[in-house]
């Protein structure tokens, strides 16, 4: 019952802590993130910094963005998991091993159970590995095995044992109802001296506890944290070892920071200085996943990782950044804090909140944050003049001093307050719904004075300069008004818009950045030239990794501040990453002091608690890794400076990415050079791909939205067909095909020669046969000519003897005629054998028959029926003899020609308009 009492008492006071403290930033891994089951029962971390979860579903690997699942054959649970040097070992029920890692990160595993004696680990489960020097030690609960030099040694023991702790060498088991023994370097058990204290206890955890070597820190299970030193033992922390023996300490870990760290079964973890002073105790309460803690590991980075019943969480134990978790919602959403020397004071959503510091800054004093009264509603800004707050609020405006508040104007809405100097006089100007209003500041205190007439648009953030006034409101744009020297009224207002250099001028954000007014209007950033009283864009901020708005701090110091996280800043370089979402109206940072800035979440606060000039680079530097894996499963590391060659056929590859910061929120943007110059976001966290990508040398850098950036180079081969030789071969085709061309093209001349030739000749001899059968035809025409002029000559002396004949035969007729008969008659005779000349008439025809010959052929041919009289008639006409030239050779009347004429018309079918003159004249 008193046990029980004393375990309610401290976890109710450690609630309360809990609620009230600052505590280290958590981030927390659920069984979504790395899809395996809940329980993580050890972890390890090898060299190059993956992290390793023995987990009830297998080997969990972690490389900062992706998880990575390993299972035995078996699928037996992993219990137990030891990274040394490029190998992982694990533990399993009847079942030791170690894996490596291929090229491509992938992990292989090699069984060591045949190395042990047959059925020796039958019904035997490794719950821990550890080592000491270069050997693996295997432990079971009633076994324990030395693994080196590739054999396994199973190592005596005085009985049933807990877990083996290696300390700087020195080697430390707990046998059951025998007490603790250490073993030496030929692996026989020493007892220690009074450890026979521990026989009815199970020691959970040896650890180092101070510089001396023989002072050690052991932990119970239920019974208390005991200090042994040669023999002597004490408690540590007896204040709270009744505490420890109800929350079952089951994993304790002493960082390099000499902290102590104790994960419980039933109250998650306690953090205490090396005095015994609780620093922290995360649980569910405040941001811890699971109360039951399996088991711990500090990285090289210093976080603690806890395996918990229910997923992986991670503590970055850092004291430089705490946070305040308004886990119940007791304060609200944070807008904005000031800080007196001892009290903290915060604005939220619902008024404002305070605890006293009682001495200079100590977060890990118990306060709970009370309301300061009078001031309940949205507070807007607090800042602080000299030990007084001022406060701009939904209701008005406030004074607080201590827990007490004081009213002094009721224009409404106080958004952005600026303290100002000028000419030995003080007064505060105020953006708010309405306008500006102005508030003097004496020896008297401050009152309201009176609003800035000629502008009653609100006001949420205002800069002054000299008599210019800066001025953005919700969806207003920026303005600059010009006030009078009394600050009584705006004689001028200027608008800003597109023409003046912003893309996007509805709704901005501005500030002063390096001595310049800066703003922001969602995509771009620019800074304000008086000269030529515009914008212009600003080449340096809009460089780095876009959507984000800038806070200035100090010269130097400023900050990126994005969604879902914060980038500090000093000048160029990124000095600090945080995870977190400012909150979103405001985005404010409050410099409490030199060296306190506190960040206003929508769920509380973080704090920062060292100032940015004394960050070291190197704690934040963590590199970016680069695997590219081709398309038939080959792996290259492409971070070395060695450039990754890859074949043409596989120029399909994966490129995988990742980095040791191990938080929660990262972003990448890519680039593929010289593809694009172009910064792209990445579509998941671990891994691009790229597809048929010409041959060539690419570089490819990964940008974190921190700004780090890494960039490796790889090349794609050319193909076959594009290589040395191949162009070789392809310039001895190429040689052969002119080669081959060029004779064929000499031979195809010559053909062609030969053609021209025998065409030529052909030619000649067409000309010559034209020129014959010119020849032919002109003597044809003479020898027509010649017909026809013998035709002509035959009918004229026919004609001429007729017409003497006529004329003699009517002389003889009449009775003057003085010819006698026989003298008559020899007259007749020789005109008659000259009208019958038989020699003529046959020397006509064969004239006749010679010229048309190739005529009469063809009309014969085409016209078969025709006799020789009317082929002769077909002559004469083709001739163009006229009806009364050839009537007289054919020794008929004009009557008898006609006839004749018609005759032939008929027999060869032409028409009775047709003129057969024309018609043979054309005839073909």
């Amino acid at each position: 019952m008193f046990n029980t009492k004393i375990f309610i008492f401290f976890s109710f006071y450690f609630v309360q802590i809990s609620f009230g403290q600052h505590n280290p930033i958590i981030t927390n891994y659920t069984t979504s993130d790395y899809q395996a089951h809940n329980q993580n029962w050890s972890i390890s971390q090898d060299m190059d910094g993956n992290m390793y979860f023995g987990n009830s579903h297998g080997l969990l690997k972690f490389n900062g963005n992706s998880w990575q699942l390993n299972k035995l054959k078996s699928n037996k649970i992993i219990r137990s998991v030891y990274a040394c040097n490029d190998r992982i070992y694990t533990g399993s029920y009847g079942e030791i091993g170690f894996w490596t890692l291929d090229d491509c990160q992938k992990m292989v595993y090699q069984n060591l159970k045949a190395k042990l004696p047959l059925d020796i680990m039958e019904n035997e489960e490794i719950w821990n590995i550890t080592s000491s020097g270069d050997t693996i030690f295997f432990q079971s609960f009633s076994l324990l095995f030395a693994y080196f030099s590739g054999t396994l040694k199973q190592i005596e023991l005085p009985g049933s044992i807990m877990f083996l702790h290696v300390l700087d060498g020195r080697r430390y088991i707990q046998a059951l109802d025998f007490g603790i023994y250490s073993i030496d370097k030929d692996l026989q058990t020493i007892f220690l001296a009074n450890s026979q204290f521990f026989n009815d206890k199970k020691v959970t955890g040896i650890l180092p506890f101070s510089d001396d070597e023989n002072t050690l820190l052991i932990t119970t299970n239920s019974d208390g944290i005991y200090l042994y030193k040669n023999g002597s033992i004490k408690l540590w922390n007896p204040a709270y070892a009744s505490y420890f023996s109800e929350i079952q300490v089951n994993k304790p870990l002493i960082t390099k920071n000499n902290d102590v760290i104790i994960g419980t079964i039933r109250d998650g973890v306690l953090i205490f200085d090396m005095v015994g002073n609780v620093k922290y105790h995360l649980n569910t309460g405040n941001g811890l996943q699971n109360n039951t803690v399996l088991s711990l590991k500090e990285d090289k980075y210093k976080n603690i990782w806890v395996g918990l019943d229910k997923g992986i969480s991670v503590i970055h134990i850092s004291e430089d950044i705490l946070e305040f978790k308004d886990v119940t919602g007791m304060i609200g959403a944070v807008y904005t804090s000031a800080q007196t020397d001892s009290i903290l004071y915060l604005g939220t959503n619902q008024g404002v909140y305070y605890f006293e510091l009682g001495e200079p800054f100590d977060p890990y004093l118990n306060k709970t944050f009370k309301l300061v009264k009078g001031t309940q509603g949205q507070a807007w800004h607090l800042f602080k003049i000299e030990n007084t707050i001022f406060c701009g609020h939904n209701d008005g405006s406030f004074l607080i001093s201590k827990y007490k508040s004081k009213k002094i104007s009721n224009v409404t809405g106080g958004w952005c307050n600026q303290l100002i100097n000028t000419n030995g006089k003080k007064f505060i100007l105020q953006g708010n719904y309405t306008g500006i209003a102005v508030f003097n500041v004496n020896k008297s205190g401050i009152s309201f004075s009176h609003k800035i007439a000629g502008y009653s648009q609100p006001i949420k953030k205002l800069i002054l300069q000299g008599n210019i006034i800066w001025v953005a409101g919700p969806n207003t744009g920026l303005k600059r008004l010009t006030v009078d020297s009394e600050f009584k009224k705006v004689i001028d207002i200027r608008s800003f818009s597109s023409i003046d250099g912003i893309r996007n001028p509805d709704n901005i954000d501005f500030n002063l950045f390096k001595n310049k007014l800066h703003i922001s209007d969602g995509d771009n950033h620019y800074f304000y030239d008086s000269l030529n009283d515009k914008f212009l864009y600003d080449k340096y901020l809009n460089n780095l990794p876009n959507g984000y708005i800038v806070r200035s701090s100090g010269k130097n110091d400023w900050y990126r501040i994005y969604n879902n996280f914060t980038i500090k800043m000093k000048d160029s370089i990124e000095v600090a990453y945080l995870p977190y979402s400012l909150n979103k109206d405001y985005h404010n940072i409050t410099n409490l002091n030199n060296s306190n800035y506190l960040y206003c979440l929508d769920d509380g606060y973080l704090l920062d608690r060292t100032s940015i000039k004394s960050i070291k680079n190197d704690t934040f530097d963590i590199n970016i890794f680069i695997n590219v894996t081709y398309k038939n499963g080959q792996c290259a590391n492409t971070t070395n400076e060695k450039l990754i060659e890859i074949s043409f056929k596989e120029k399909d590859i994966k490129i995988e990415f990742w980095d040791f910061k191990f938080i929660k929120g990262k972003k990448y943007e890519y680039r593929l050079l010289p593809y694009s110059s172009e910064w792209r976001p990445t579509e998941n966290i671990s891994n691009l791909r790229f597809t048929n990508l010409n041959y060539g040398t690419y570089s490819i850098e990964i940008r974190r939205n921190d700004g780090k950036v890494q960039s490796s180079s790889f090349k794609i081969l050319q193909p076959w067909y594009l290589n040395t030789v191949a162009k070789i071969f392809y310039f001895l085709i190429l040689c052969t095909l002119l080669f081959i061309i060029n004779k064929y093209y000499i031979k195809k001349l010559k053909t062609e020669k030969e053609k021209y030739l025998q065409e030529n000749n052909r030619l000649i001899r067409e000309h010559h046969i034209q020129i014959e059968n010119q020849r032919l035809q002109n003597e044809n025409l003479i020898k027509n000519k010649e017909l026809a002029n013998a035709t002509l000559h035959l009918i004229q002396k026919n004609e001429t003897l007729l017409e003497i004949k006529e004329e003699l035969m009517a002389v003889r007729k009449t009775s003057e005629h003085k010819l006698d008969t026989e003298y008559f008659q020899l007259i007749m005779k020789q005109i008659n054998d000259n009208l019958t000349l038989q020699n003529d008439k046959k020397l006509f025809d064969a004239c006749f028959d010679e010229v048309h010959n190739a005529f009469l052929k063809k009309l014969k041919y085409q016209h078969s029926d025709l006799t020789a009289d009317d082929m002769k008639l077909a002559a004469y006409l083709r001739m163009n003899l006229t009806s009364k030239e050839i009537a007289p050779l054919f020794n008929i009347s004009l009557r008898g020609l006609e006839n004749k004429r018609y005759r032939l018309r008929k027999k060869m079918k032409l028409d009775i308009d047709l003129n057969l003159t024309d018609f043979f004249l054309n005839f073909q």
